[in-house]
């Protein structure tokens, strides 16, 4: 599911700073879109 998939994310980013900002951005435009769609 998305959940999952945006929890294994973060856990990732944890370990790179840098990656969570730019992927933060990124992943946040997606799930909005996403939440858009399903609604």
């Amino acid at each position: 599911s998305l959940d999952s998939i945006c929890f294994k994310i973060l856990i990732f980013a944890q370990r790179s700073p840098r990656f969570l900002i730019i992927y933060k951005q990124k992943y946040l435009k997606m799930y909005n879109y996403l939440n858009i769609k399903n609604t």
